[in-house]
């Protein structure tokens, strides 16, 4: 989510996190509280492959014509949300080999790690582990974006909940649900989500969504007036990409606040009539 205040009004961008993630969402580093499965589904070969190049070819898509490019890809992007294996594991143990899915090579060496010291503390045997393809928390995220940037919150959350039950460590997904609860003035849920996300980020985190997730809760706080929290939060996220013009932006427009000014309406748009006018400050 982007986000920028002018002196006269405040503006609120989504779908600005897209154009940073445009291929596929890295999800959280390992959670070392995942069981493997015995029970999930793996997928077929033929279908993971068709759903991995309708994910690529949408990033692809949405690389060269934006957000709104999205759109000749949807129906293959809600196809691949519906070969969701049923059910579904991250970590999937058959005739010794453990299937863990991810896109995220960083990932994956993380939970290798993890497993193989977790199974030599419990004297259980090393396992051979194996990556597969997970293209579906990347669909739900792309779908999801493009619900945002046409004004459609609702169907946003509708997909980014499908994600967040896959991946719910993922901080894009994270982020664009937060985006998608802005929109719809949910201030207060937003303000949860962003918070959940940063406690939630992994053991490795990734400066630029730790200082993404706080900017988020930041906005989210000055909307409910609770400025000094707000503050705080901008401040840290500084810590993360210093001199960052939205952060600067909403830091200036609560130091106004504070000295008298009236708080400001928020003007919520996307992308499509963004077109027509462009933020006053760097979007984060």
């Amino acid at each position: 989510m982007a986000e920028s205040r002018g002196v006269r009004g405040r503006r609120l961008l989504v779908c600005g996190l897209a154009w940073t993630f445009l291929t596929a969402a890295p999800p959280a580093l390992a959670d070392p509280s995942i069981a493997p499965s015995a029970s999930a589904a793996l997928p077929d070969a033929a279908t993971l492959q068709g759903d991995e190049r309708a994910v690529d070819e949408a990033g692809r898509a949405a690389r060269e014509g934006g957000i709104i490019a999205l759109k000749e890809h949807l129906s293959a992007l809600q196809k691949v949300l519906a070969d969701i294996p049923t059910p579904y594991a991250k970590a999937e143990e058959r005739a010794g080999v453990l299937y863990y899915r991810t896109d995220d090579m960083q990932d994956m060496v993380v939970f290798s790690g993890q497993e193989a010291a977790a199974r030599k503390a419990s004297g259980r045997p090393a396992v051979n582990i194996t990556q597969i393809p997970d293209p579906y928390p990347t669909a739900a995220f792309f779908v999801g974006s493009y619900f945002n940037e046409t004004g459609k919150p609702e169907a946003a959350l509708a997909a980014l909940e499908t994600g967040l039950q896959l991946d719910p460590r993922n901080p894009y997904l994270v982020s664009e649900k937060g985006a998608a609860l802005s929109l719809l003035h949910r201030w207060q849920d937003a303000l949860g989500t962003y918070a959940a996300g940063l406690a939630q980020l992994g053991l490795i985190p990734r400066p630029t969504d730790q200082a993404r997730l706080l900017r988020g809760e930041g906005f989210a706080l000055t909307e409910l007036k609770r400025y000094d929290e707000a503050e705080k939060a901008y401040r840290e996220s500084l810590k993360f990409e210093p001199a960052h013009g939205g952060a600067l932006s909403e830091l200036a427009y609560i130091a106004r606040v504070r000295a008298g000014a009236p708080p400001s309406a928020t003007m919520l748009f996307n992308g499509v009539n963004a077109k027509a006018r462009k933020p006053s400050t760097p979007p984060p």
